[in-house]
């Protein structure tokens, strides 16, 4: 029976393989899907859209919509989505007096005045 390893060995070596069908169930890639994700934010109602493209090929689409925004980052080549998250905007950013910089102090919550 020479025939069961071979094909033990192709059923192991088929699981091993990506199918990049499943990744991408509608068929997009590329530009296609970057518009569609675009087309998709701003039919939830997000109005100001930036997309910007990454190295090694991510693409990171921003969507505001009044004080909450949307960050959709994937790989169009793939489908692959790195990241999905909706967070306050704009973002806290501290500020401090030009005059005197800014106040380490309160780094942990221990405000000195």
């Amino acid at each position: 029976m020479p025939a069961k390893p071979l094909v033990v060995f192709s059923l192991l070596l088929a699981l091993a393989t990506p199918v990049h069908a499943q990744i991408d169930t509608q068929g997009l890639t590329g530009q296609p899907l970057i518009d569609h994700v675009t087309q998709d934010i701003v039919a939830q109602g997000y109005q100001e859209i930036r997309v910007k493209r990454r190295p090694f090929g991510e693409v990171r689409i921003l969507g505001i919509k009044g004080d909450v925004a949307r960050e959709v980052a994937f790989f169009p080549k793939s489908g692959r989505v790195k990241r999905d998250e909706t967070f306050d905007w704009p973002l806290t950013v501290p500020t401090w007096d030009p005059n005197k910089g800014p106040d380490f102090a309160d780094i942990e919550g221990q405000r000195t005045h």
